[in-house]
């Protein structure tokens, strides 16, 4: 061959070359670049939706792929973290749910004593200033009415009428009747005093058959 057609032929070969080159460089390219499209919509869609135990398209062992699998162990600590949270967070609610029906139970316990407390006290004091018997104020709560309104009237002009009664015979009652009728018979007196006094004065039975307005 002469030497223009040796250079023909090389000028030929490098410029084919340079075109296979061209085109692999191409297809390269747009396989990588759509590669990574599809690499960033997969990415953009599980962060949005926050599905983390979802994977993006892992295909080929190269740099791409290896971004793609540091995604997905990401995805994967995330995902584990998520779960753990939630767990927590479950097991910090039933403990909190526990804690709030033992206080309740707690709280219904103390409320229950206090109740209980209150009406003792209130039995107490009834037991203590009032005649089991009649109901009316013992010699106690007469003594405690009896020496405020003293001093009520110390220094004005009021006074204070203070009326003793006692049943004559009674003794005879209990002995021919039994103590059942002369029970009757002090509530009977009870009522009927205490129904022509005022709502201002008092009544009380100091023992016995002994009753003082």
């Amino acid at each position: 061959l002469g030497k223009n057609t040796t250079m023909n032929i090389l000028i030929v070969i490098s410029i084919i070359g340079l075109l296979m080159t061209g085109i692999i460089y191409f297809l390269s390219n747009r396989m990588i670049i759509s590669r990574l499209i599809r690499l960033k919509d997969e990415l953009a869609v599980i962060t949005k939706s926050k599905q983390f135990n979802s994977k993006v398209t892992c295909t080929q062992n190269d740099e791409i792929g290896y971004v793609s699998n540091q995604i997905n162990n990401m995805f994967n600590v995330i995902y584990e973290s998520q779960t753990l949270l939630e767990e927590r967070v479950q097991e910090r609610t039933v403990s909190l749910e526990q804690a709030n029906e033992h206080l309740m139970k707690e709280i219904y316990k103390r409320t229950k004593i206090e109740n209980e407390l209150l009406e003792n006290r209130e039995h107490l004091m009834q037991l203590a200033h009032y005649d089991s018997l009649t109901g009316l104020p013992n010699r106690v709560l007469l003594n405690n009415t009896l020496s405020r309104a003293l001093l009520d009237c110390n220094g004005v002009d009021q006074k204070i009428a203070i009326l003793f009664i006692d049943i004559d015979r009674f003794k005879s009652i209990n002995d021919a009747k039994g103590h059942e009728a002369g029970d009757f018979v002090l509530k009977t007196i009870a009522k009927r005093i205490s129904s022509v006094i005022s709502k201002n004065d008092m009544v009380a039975r100091i023992g016995g058959d002994e009753f003082i307005v």
